[in-house]
């Protein structure tokens, strides 16, 4: 448990809280399993917003591995290291693609976070009004009675 944050990433709620204290006395609840069920009920704007990056974060890490491995090839090509041809050959780009790959998603996570914070503060914790949240109860629209 003291691995896994415990406290919202967004509003700062504690988890600890939730967990009983012979939960917690045996490390038998962790935290996160309250994680989830809090961002759905009261941050659903932000579950929004983080699926909404994922793609582009992929297909920027994609973009980001494929420059960097292009790099690689001139830096190789200018101290004329040759490298074996076929699949043997393929390992030092597959490297540099994998290891460069999450950079845009964890950079997303951390500068986006903060952003969506300020934001979800700005608006005095209330949801964005530009992003799909949906409604438990959708009876209380105008028209149904």
């Amino acid at each position: 448990m003291s691995s896994e944050r415990s406290n919202c990433p967004i509003c700062g709620h504690d988890f600890r809280s939730d967990i009983s204290e012979g939960a917690r006395l045996v490390h038998t609840s962790p935290s996160g399993m309250f994680k989830t069920l809090h961002l759905q009920e009261n941050h659903a704007d932000y579950l929004a917003w983080k699926k909404s990056k994922f793609k582009p974060s992929i297909v920027a890490g994609i973009a980001t591995g494929i420059i960097f491995d292009f790099l690689l090839a001139l830096v190789l090509h200018y101290y004329g290291i040759q490298i074996p041809q076929g699949r043997a050959g393929a390992w030092p780009f597959l490297v540099v693609l994998f290891s460069v790959l999450p950079v845009p998603w964890l950079l997303l996570n951390r500068w986006g976070l903060r952003r969506f914070r300020r934001e979800w503060n700005e608006r005095g914790g209330l949801p964005s009004s530009n992003l799909p949240v949906s409604t438990s109860n959708s009876k209380d629209t105008v028209g149904y009675e």
